[in-house]
Parts: C-alpha cells; structure tokens; sequence
C-alpha cells in the first residue's frame, strides 16, 4: 500500500466545524493497463563502413495489455506521468488501434512494412560508442571492435577480467562495478549492502527485423564515396560524422543512373549521326574523284585518234538548154 502514497493527491477542506480530507486514488481497469516502453534505436551495420538507423518520432510506446491498441509517448508527454513502482499517466491520448501502425509500433509488433513507415538515415565514418543504463542493465553499441575491463567489489585484488566487444548487446548485473574501454567510464552505483530490489527489469528484445530490402542492400552496396561526392552532398561529406535520409538517397541514386542513361542515349545518337554524315560525306568524296577518272580517260582517247576530213563537192549547176534570143527594132520619134 506504501507505494500507492506516492500517488495519491489530498485535498482540504475545513470550516469551524469540520475538516474534510479529499484523495484522489488512481484506479485501474482491464482495458486501461498498459505496458510502457521506453524505445531505444541503434545502428545496424549493413557493410564495414556503412550503418543504417531507424528514425522514429515518438521515444516512449504504451502497448495495451490486451495488445488491442497502444498510445505513443513523446517525451513531454511522459513529464506528466508520476512514476514509481507503478507509473500513472493522463489519459489525454487518444489509443490507436494496431491496425493502424506508425513506425514505433510496427518495429514493436514486426511488421514487414516497417521500411516503408520508418525514415531510416545512411551513416557514414560513425564511430561513436553508446552505453546505457536500465536499472541494472547495461546497452551498449561498439561500431569498431574495444577492450572493455570489468573490476567489481571483492575483486580488486585479483586481475579485472577484460573482453573485446563489438556491435551492440547488454552487460547484466554490472551496475556495482566499474566498467571502463578506450573512450567510455561507466562508475558503479553506490548501494546499501541490505538494500535489494524485488522487481526484475524487463526488456523486450524483439526478433530482427531487416532494415533494407534485397534490392536497397544491393544499391547501398555499389554506392561509393566518389558517387555520393556526385550526388550533390559535399557540404555532408566535409563533417567527420554524417547522415544521409536513405529514401532520398535511393531517389537520387535512382534518378541519377536514370540522367546517365538518357546522356548516353544521347551521346550514342550524337555520334552515330556524326559517324553518318562523314561516311555520306567520304562515300561522295569518292564517287566525285571516280567520276572526274572517267572524263579524263574519255578526252585522252579522243585526242589520240585522227580526224577524218571530207572536202565538200561543189554541188553542179542547172545549164539551160535551147536559149533563144530575139530583137526589137526601136523607133525614134520625130
């Protein structure tokens, strides 16, 4: 009952007669239970040095017990929850059924549509390490492979035992001791030694979900540093550590390897008119050179044989036959 204390409001109110004491308890029923969870995105690596993170909206989800529905939390909302063993919230949300899944949700419920609702973000030269604490649990995500040294109370005469991790995975039961790597110091949690906790953290691990198609993995794959310098993204390349929007990069890739297809479609119809207009031209150039041969020949044979001269015959004129002449006398007069 002592943890139902911590939730109660009291109110008061007196005259001269009496005082009244007003409790506001928060009561429960079958189909307002919910199971809160606090969502914790890591990278996935997808090549040596290519990682691919999911970018959600809402860092808290209330699923239903019934798994009926479920409630995302942002992380205001969740400032209005008075928590303790039990965590009450205002239910001034609406609940959303799970057939209607957002990205949050379909992660939890291993939807296979995940990557069309989920923005998923390229990271490129990610070297950061990640270490995070539930209770008594550890997350942690190394991208490169680190030593990590474990020393816990009683053993400090001993060697402390050191492992080399990598990727992501959790340290259980490490909250009393030291935990150290290259870059990360994680200093135990000071607690009595007749102070013990009842309750059990819960985690849920859900199964792996791809993050990428067969056909997205195998894109990513091709794309090079030189090809992303293509895509217009220089002012990202300059920053030791960047994200790229992985839908808008599969866009642009696309659309790019479309643009190069089309120039050359171009470039292949540029030269082969040009490689057509010059074989028209030399096939002309050598019809004019042929015929120019055969006109010089037929001059030369005709300036070597003789010509043949024909004396024109005086043509013999018509001679009148039987010409008579006559006389007349002439008379002068008087």
């Amino acid at each position: 009952m002592h943890q139902y204390y911590k939730l109660l409001k009291v109110s008061i109110v007196a005259n001269s007669h009496s005082i009244k004491l007003i409790l506001h308890i928060p009561l429960k029923s079958a189909d307002h239970s919910f199971t809160l969870y606090k969502i914790i995105i890591l990278p996935e690596r997808i090549s040596p040095d290519k990682f691919l993170q999911y970018a959600i909206d809402y860092p808290y989800l209330a699923i239903q017990v019934s798994q009926h529905g479920y409630i995302p939390f942002t992380e205001k909302d969740y400032s209005k929850c008075a928590s303790s063993s039990i965590t009450v919230c205002p239910l001034d949300s609406a609940i959303v059924n799970t057939q209607r899944l957002t990205c949050a949700a379909s992660l939890f419920f291993q939807s296979p549509n995940s990557q069309q609702l989920c923005k998923r973000h390229l990271l490129l030269n990610f070297q950061q390490s990640t270490m995070i604490q539930h209770r008594n649990i550890w997350i942690y995500h190394f991208p490169t492979p680190r030593q990590l040294t474990v020393r816990c109370p009683g053993n400090e005469a001993s060697p402390p035992p050191t492992q080399v991790l990598i990727n992501a995975g959790l340290l259980i039961n490490a909250s009393a001791c030291h935990v150290s790597t290259e870059d990360l110091h994680i200093y135990p949690t000071l607690r009595g030694s007749i102070q013990t906790e009842r309750d059990t953290p819960q985690i849920f691990l859900p199964d792996k979900v791809p993050i990428i198609s067969p056909h997205e993995s195998q894109q990513l794959h091709e794309i090079t540093m030189p090809t992303l310098q293509k895509l217009d993204i220089q002012s990202r390349l300059a920053t030791p550590l960047h994200s790229i929007d992985i839908d808008s990069l599969m866009h642009v890739h696309q659309s790019s390897q479309t643009e190069i297809r089309w120039h050359t479609i171009a470039i292949i119809l540029t030269t082969s008119i040009v490689l057509l207009r010059l074989g028209y031209f030399l096939l002309r150039l050598h019809f004019d050179k042929l015929r120019c041969a055969a006109t010089k020949t037929l001059d030369t044979e005709s300036a070597s044989s003789p010509q043949q001269h024909r004396t024109p015959e005086p043509q013999p004129r018509d001679t009148e036959q039987n010409v008579v002449f006559s006389s007349y006398s002439v008379h002068h007069a008087s």
